[in-house]
């Protein structure tokens, strides 16, 4: 199963240089269900899937926190409920600059400070072995040649393994 979610900042703007096809305005990211999360080194990794066909991009930087959002009971959606609650699990600040060529690559490990005592940390911890569907926000710095932007993520539905 894969997840698509869109950039909610543009990542292509009027300084995109030229050799980046037009098409790629309506890029998308995609995270696969590659997204691990290893609890005793706290670090996580993903596998990430390039739009673009023939450029390397870097990402040189990330802000990101995970979130759990607890599954809802089965009762008929009432539009005057508040939105359902999210939980912190980790956040991740990384910048050292990792390439990410055409196709599928994967992260380095990325280091992940745990919301300690949060009911999104115990969901990790109780999801040990298994899986977790996790939501995102980020920013995100993205390089692709001499153009450099700040880009912010937003996505849901993120399957992710969690391992020891």
């Amino acid at each position: 199963m894969t997840t698509t979610t869109k950039m909610t900042k543009h990542l292509i703007s009027s300084t995109m240089p030229p050799y980046v096809p037009a098409w790629t305005s309506l890029c998308y990211v995609k995270l696969t269900t590659h997204y691990q999360m290893h609890l005793i080194t706290s670090t996580a990794t993903l596998t990430l899937l390039s739009p673009l066909l023939h450029s390397i991009l870097y990402l040189t930087s990330i802000n990101a926190t995970a979130y759990y959002t607890p599954p809802v009971e089965d009762e008929p959606s009432d539009p005057d409920l508040p939105p359902q609650e999210t939980y912190p699990v980790g956040h991740i600040l990384y910048d050292l600059p990792f390439a990410v060529p055409p196709g599928a690559s994967t992260t380095p490990r990325l280091p992940v400070q745990w919301s300690l005592g949060s009911v999104g940390y115990e969901a990790v911890k109780q999801a040990l072995g298994g899986k977790l569907k996790l939501s995102a926000r980020a920013e995100v710095g993205v390089k692709i040649g001499a153009w450099e932007e700040k880009v912010w993520f937003e996505g849901g539905g993120i399957g992710a393994r969690v391992r020891i």
